[in-house]
C-alpha cells in the first residue's frame, strides 16, 4: 500500500513539474512575441508614435496581458533593446602581429559591415530615424556593441600607425564605415565606404611620423 502511494505521489509531482514547465515555456514565448512585436512597431513608426495599444495589437494580445509582462512602454524598449542586442552578431577579431595594417583594417571593416547589415541594427537605425527622441540611456546602451571593434582598432593603430590618440582614431575609422557612433543620427553602411575608410587609413599610416 505505501509503495502503491509513493508510486502515485511520484506520478502527481511529475505532472505537476511538466504542467509548469509547459506553462513557463508559453510565458516566455508570449514574451518573445510581444517584443518582436514591439520591434517592429518601433522601427516602423518610431519610439515617439507607438504606444501599448499598437504593440498588443501587433502581437495579437489584450492590452492586460501586455501590461502583466511590461509595466510601460520604457520597459518595453529596454526589452527590444536587449533582444536586439542578442540578435547581433558577435564580432570575430583576431588581432595578429604579422598581418599587414590594410589586412587588419579590412578585417575590423567587414565585422562592421556584417553587425551594421543585421536586421536587430536596420530595425533600430529605422526606430531612431523616426523617433524626435529616444532616451539616451538606450542609445548608449546599444552603441556599446562597439567596444570590441574600438578596442581591436585601438591596438592595431597602436602598433601600425602613428597617431597621438588612437582612441579617437579608432572612433574615426568606425564612424566612416556606420556613420554614427554617439549621435542620434541614423546613416547607412556600405561597401564603398568601407573601402574607402580602409584606403585612407592604410595611406595616412605610410606616412613617416613628424619629428618632434
Amino acid at each position: 500500500m505505501n509503495a502503491q502511494c509513493a508510486l502515485a505521489s511520484s506520478a502527481s509531482m511529475t505532472a505537476e513539474r511538466s504542467h509548469r514547465s509547459r506553462w513557463y515555456s508559453h510565458r516566455q514565448e508570449q514574451r518573445n512575441e510581444i517584443i518582436r512585436a514591439a520591434g517592429h512597431v518601433f522601427a516602423e513608426v518610431g519610439y515617439d508614435r507607438a504606444n501599448m495599444c499598437m504593440v498588443a495589437e501587433r502581437a495579437g494580445v489584450a492590452k492586460p496581458t501586455l501590461y502583466a509582462y511590461f509595466r510601460g512602454k520604457s520597459a518595453l524598449l529596454e526589452a527590444v533593446i536587449e533582444y536586439w542586442l542578442d540578435a547581433v552578431p558577435t564580432p570575430v577579431l583576431e588581432y595578429m602581429q604579422e598581418k599587414t595594417l590594410r589586412s587588419q583594417l579590412n578585417q575590423a571593416s567587414r565585422e562592421l559591415l556584417r553587425q551594421a547589415r543585421h536586421p536587430a541594427s536596420i530595425a533600430f537605425d529605422q526606430m531612431v530615424a523616426r523617433s524626435s527622441l529616444v532616451p539616451t540611456i538606450y542609445l548608449e546602451r546599444w552603441h556599446r556593441r562597439y567596444s570590441t571593434h574600438l578596442y581591436f582598432l585601438q591596438r592595431v593603430l597602436a602598433d601600425r600607425c602613428y597617431a597621438n590618440d588612437t582612441a579617437l582614431a579608432a572612433s574615426q575609422f568606425v564612424l566612416l564605415i556606420v556613420g554614427h557612433l554617439d549621435s542620434e543620427v541614423s546613416t547607412s553602411s556600405d561597401e564603398h565606404r568601407a573601402v574607402a575608410a580602409v584606403e585612407l587609413f592604410a595611406r595616412s599610416c605610410t606616412y613617416p611620423a613628424p619629428s618632434s
